[in-house]
């Protein structure tokens, strides 16, 4: 009798709590279904409070962009590190702590570069970006400005230009291309206006507050882990942006980046390493058509193996230019396209305004050393 009494006790215990979730369940879902999904989301976040400072992921880092074709962007104010690295964004979302005035200042030579985790810098600190490395070899009166996100694909490196970029009168623009700007964005906006019947409110704002941050994201992006998202909600994110996926979209981003830069006759360069392939044979054909300088910057590499005795095979490139079981650029990568950018930026200065820029210093050949550093 005594087991008996403790079942039906504990049982009761259970179907209360049960009732209980289910009613706060329901609350949650009459308050925020009457109001903008964008309130659920604003609750998430306040659940989150995501910092940003420490050692941050690649969901703290980034938040949801509010145009649709940039999908999300870093965020501002960050002062802590990434993948070990130091890492700080400034105001207007960009990598590194410089801040720049959306008017240009007079005799300034603006430069806003478009790409993904390579341009952004990723596993390199502070200072070692190739971008930033450009700036501080240029002078003060260069900037650099990064739009590069990790994850990015060639059309929404367009799109940050258009919504994000133009708006700051550069001068110049520089796109990185690379095999993956084909591809789906690293992260994807949640479908706000439908949600399925099995996705809980309760369980998100609950994850939000006491979950693992280990794969933390804004509240407005799908976590990347695709066992984390309900299935319909995968599907419906993936048709959302089927648009911007493949070599079409890529020539049809190019061509509408030209048409853009165009009317306000800003030169476009497209930076690549080697560019070769059918993937780079597209992008080359891109540019061309649409009068950007392709800059090819697999000779400055190969000259680097030469001068140093290095050899020139597959294992020896990524010993030499790649973090160690990352596959992305290392400090020396990073100091050889900023050799090559710069003299490329100094000549289209000069182009555009020759009485305003000195002849380009020539290049420091990077240490042999820096190739074995993270």
């Amino acid at each position: 009798m005594p087991l008996k009494k403790a079942l039906f006790a504990t049982g009761a215990v259970l179907l209360s709590t049960l009732l209980a979730l289910l009613a706060v369940e329901g609350g949650l879902r009459l308050w925020f279904g009457a109001r903008e999904p964008g309130d659920f989301q604003a609750a998430l976040r306040g659940a989150r409070n995501a910092p940003k400072n420490g050692a941050l992921t690649l969901g703290q880092i980034v938040q949801a962009s509010p145009h649709p074709d940039v999908v999300y962007e870093l965020r501002p104010g960050i002062d802590g590190t990434f993948r070990g690295q130091a890492l700080r964004t400034n105001s207007l979302g960009l990598r590194g702590a410089r801040e720049y005035a959306p008017e240009k200042p007079a005799g300034t030579f603006r430069v806003v570069g478009l790409g993904d985790s390579n341009m952004f810098g990723w596993g390199v600190g502070e200072g070692e970006p190739y971008l930033q490395i450009v700036e501080q070899r240029l002078g003060p009166d260069v900037e650099m400005l990064n739009y590069g996100v990790p994850g990015y694909n060639g059309v929404m490196e367009v799109a940050a230009y258009e919504h994000r970029a133009a708006a700051m009168s550069p001068d110049l623009v520089v796109i990185h291309f690379i095999g993956n700007d084909f591809g789906l964005p690293h992260f994807l906006q949640a479908p706000g206006a439908s949600r399925s019947a099995s996705r809980s409110y309760l369980w998100e704002l609950l994850q939000a507050r006491f979950g693992s941050k280990e794969d933390e994201v804004d509240p407005g992006l799908l976590p990347h882990d695709r066992s984390r998202i309900d299935p319909e909600l995968r599907r419906q994110a993936r048709g959302r942006y089927a648009h911007m996926v493949g070599p079409e979209a890529y020539v049809q981003a190019m061509d509408r980046l030209g048409r853009l830069t165009r009317e306000r006759g800003i030169p476009v360069v497209v930076l690549s390493l080697g560019g070769s392939g059918e993937d780079g044979n597209l992008a080359r054909r891109a540019a061309a058509s649409n009068g950007f300088t392709f800059l090819d910057a697999s000779p400055r590499f190969y000259r680097y193996l030469v001068e140093h005795r290095l050899g020139d095979g597959k294992g020896i490139w990524r010993s030499t230019f790649r973090i160690p079981h990352d596959g992305h650029p290392n400090r020396l990568a990073h100091q050889l396209y900023a050799e090559v950018l710069a003299e490329e930026v100094e000549r289209v200065r000069r182009s555009l305004n020759p009485a305003a820029a000195p002849p380009p210093a020539p290049p420091r050949p990077p240490a042999a050393q820096e190739s074995t550093r993270r």
